[in-house]
């Protein structure tokens, strides 16, 4: 088993219903959740070893309302604090403090703390991350050990109420010493993280993970305005993302997903840059175009007609869109994180979520699963739970952006694209290469056999005060 054994890849091509948009039943669509939740406490036992899994489908769980004590969940949020002292790989980071942050126990806090600033640390010069991030030396493992071990003994006499408030948010001179340190020492040496490689998926990732950590007192704004350099310059003419975050003239071409994936970054760093308590300098992401153009080609993909795959419409359940990598539910998240932190009901006029769940409604297996190319791991069900739910990790984002940003509409940019900066009402409309789906050539994939080795750079627990 690998380390980042997220799912086992199906052998064959993954063939998804896409019936006629129309509006869509709430009775259905909580039917369906029901279901899938049925599932993954049933299977949630399976994952225990695989902390990125685990930490996905517990989360997916508290998102569909399962309380954090229940024994469906309570031992995995356990799993993943015990994981997370060592715990180097960036999908794995990203989603345990997603977790943590989302059961809300002040003990986990010095947790995030760490995970954070280890994903600070895998980040590389252009910008962004691959697989793994540097480890943390012996000092600091003994002394999350001592705490994860002090709060074990805490929670055993006093179990965590249902409902824990999270501490007022913090600012760098409220961290611990150590960390406080460690961020120090990161902050100069930013961009050496890694070996140069990486890809936008575990970038989208990381992002979300550290705007989390950003919640807790973490210096991550440098970071963030890194990322957001990476993906303006990275953005291609049609206004998307690839996989690998290169450029149009080196062959790359604009993925569904991380198209997505750059959209995120985009609102991010809008956040960041209106969260500085300087009203003239606030950001307005309605002006930005570059926004704009992701969320124009991402309206290419909703609500895609049958026709254009060869397989004409005939109701209902009925017309097929053959997914060769199996990936259109991990695009369907991605989607949705996006217009959930924007606050966008349409996306280019369309009814994103509309589209969305009658694509899930119409692939539910009987068991209550989703399964593509992450099925075997229980992810693709968590993917399209989070869509049902319509999860929003960064609810304060959405709040920091405001009802600034409009859809879009039928407005398509110029010849040109994003590099002219220009966008007008023409109808020549650029499209997605592959709706629904990345790139096959592309590797867009959680478990690619090339994934990049962890840094040799170890972080220290502490170092000399200058």
């Amino acid at each position: 088993m690998t380390r980042l054994h997220w799912a086992l890849l199906s052998l064959g091509a993954l063939v998804l219903v896409n019936p006629p948009v129309q509006a869509v039943d709430q009775a259905e669509i909580d039917k369906a959740v029901e279901l899938g939740v049925t599932y993954l406490k049933r299977t949630q036992g399976a994952r225990q070893g695989d902390p990125g899994p685990v930490a996905l489908a517990a989360l997916t769980l508290l998102e569909c309302g399962v309380d954090p004590t229940d024994p469906s969940v309570a031992p995995s949020i356990q799993s993943v604090r015990e994981a997370s002292v060592s715990m180097t790989q960036t999908y794995n980071l990203a989603l345990a403090i997603l977790l943590l942050d989302r059961v809300g126990d002040p003990g986990d806090v010095a947790l995030i703390e760490s995970m954070a600033i280890r994903l600070m640390a895998g980040q590389n010069a252009q910008g962004y991350w691959s697989y793994n991030c540097p480890s943390i030396d012996q000092g600091e493992v003994r002394r999350l050990s001592t705490h994860l071990q002090q709060q074990n003994d805490i929670r055993t006499k006093k179990p965590l109420p249902k409902e824990t408030p999270l501490p007022k948010k913090r600012a760098f001179k409220d961290l611990p010493r150590e960390i406080q340190q460690q961020a120090v020492m990161v902050n100069r040496l930013r961009g050496r993280g890694g070996n140069g490689g990486g890809d936008n998926s575990n970038t989208q990732f990381a992002t979300l993970g550290l705007w989390v950590a950003r919640r807790h007192g973490l210096p991550v704004d440098d970071s963030l305005r890194m990322v957001e350099a990476h993906f303006r310059m990275t953005q291609h003419p049609d206004g998307g993302w690839d996989y690998w975050g290169g450029t149009m003239k080196r062959g790359g071409h604009s993925t569904a997903t991380m198209t997505c994936a750059g959209l995120l970054a985009l609102a991010v760093s809008h956040g960041v840059a209106n969260d500085q308590g300087v009203k003239k300098v606030m950001r307005d992401p309605a002006k930005d175009n570059a926004l704009k153009a992701g969320l124009l080609l991402l309206g290419t993909v909703i609500g895609h007609p049958l026709e254009a795959f060869g397989k004409p419409a005939r109701g209902r359940n009925r017309g097929l869109i053959p997914q060769a990598d199996g990936k259109a539910f991990y695009f369907l998240w991605s989607m949705e994180r996006v217009a959930v932190a924007l606050n966008l009901k349409t996306i280019a006029k369309k009814d994103w979520y509309a589209w969305g769940a009658e694509v899930l409604l119409a692939n539910q297996n009987p068991d209550g699963s989703w399964q593509g190319a992450y099925g075997g791991s229980g992810a693709d069900t968590c993917f399209a739970l989070l869509f049902l739910r319509r999860a929003n990790f960064a609810r304060d984002l959405t709040a920091s952006l405001g009802n600034k940003l409009q859809d879009p509409g039928d407005i398509t940019l110029k010849t040109g694209g994003v590099g002219g900066g220009a966008i007008t009402g023409n109808k020549e409309k650029a499209t997605l290469k592959d709706p629904l789906a990345a790139d096959p050539t592309a590797k867009e994939d959680m478990n690619d056999k090339r994934r990049t080795t962890a840094s040799p750079v170890t972080i220290p627990s502490a170092m000399p005060d200058t």
